[in-house]
């Protein structure tokens, strides 16, 4: 396949550089890297801790790629009721209608939808939750 493509570098919401997302030889994504710039960055800051694999172990059934990402919701959260017929991690261009950010924009989502995220009482600042409301809405692209 093709030779993989390095995406632009994020910034943080402190100010520092952020890393630039990659993807792998021949377009298949990389592990990590399955967007570029911020996105990314803070999807790594704030979920990575639980949903990076660590010796071969992912905790959630989730773990960072861009086919993760798009794919249907685990049997778990499939009666969620705030997604839609697709039951998707992410519905490209319908943000409330997608689990991540269902999950991390309503504190206290719907049972069947699964705990607030991020873990451990924390949540995604202002900024990043609009980001991420923002980069689904305009079709969730790699």
């Amino acid at each position: 396949g093709a030779a993989g493509t390095t995406g632009a570098a994020g910034s943080k919401a402190d100010g520092g550089a952020g890393t630039a997302g990659t993807t792998g030889a021949g377009g298949s994504a990389a592990p990590i890297g399955y967007v570029s710039g911020y996105i990314e960055n803070m999807l790594i800051q704030n979920c990575g801790g639980c949903h990076v694999p660590i010796n071969g172990k992912t905790q959630g059934n989730f773990a960072f790629s861009y086919d993760s990402l798009l794919a249907s919701v685990s049997s778990e959260h499939s009666g969620c009721p705030n997604l839609d017929s697709t039951k998707k991690r992410v519905v490209p261009g319908k943000p409330e209608n997608s689990l991540i950010y269902i999950k991390t924009s309503i504190l206290n989502p719907p049972g069947s939808c699964g705990g607030h995220m991020p873990y451990n009482n924390s949540s995604l600042n202002a900024t990043n939750l609009k980001l991420l409301h923002d980069w689904i809405e305009q079709g969730a692209k790699p």
